[in-house]
């Protein structure tokens, strides 16, 4: 009889269990890549999202290495970049309960003015 209640207790268990793995999942959906470039030794990056702040995640790579830093901001990027560095931005909002994630775009910091 013992038994048989662990494996119940245990049965249950493990339908909870992907049964809210099952909502995780349902609760994500795909934003679209943000507008990113650069001009000038500055960069820019917007964001497609209802919501402000987003969630920011920057990668730089510098002879080889790569930096990843994550940050709270506006929509709409701007800042200063170093010539020949390659810039890569993602990011995500909420928005109704549901995490909206991009993918990754990424591009290398120039000088040249603007066309």
């Amino acid at each position: 009889m013992r038994r048989l209640v662990t494996l119940s207790v245990l049965t249950g268990l493990t339908i909870s269990g992907l049964l809210t793995g099952s909502m995780s999942a349902a609760a994500a959906a795909a934003a679209p890549a943000p507008d990113c470039g650069s001009y000038s030794s500055i960069f820019y990056c917007d964001a497609d999202s209802p919501v402000s702040p987003v969630t920011w995640t920057q990668t730089v790579t510098v002879y080889g290495t790569t930096y990843t830093s994550t940050y709270s901001a506006s929509p709409d990027l701007h800042g200063n970049c170093s010539v020949g560095t390659r810039y890569g931005f993602s990011y995500t909002y909420v928005y109704g309960g549901v995490t909206y994630t991009s993918p990754a775009i990424s591009f290398i910091c120039n000088n040249r003015q603007p066309e």
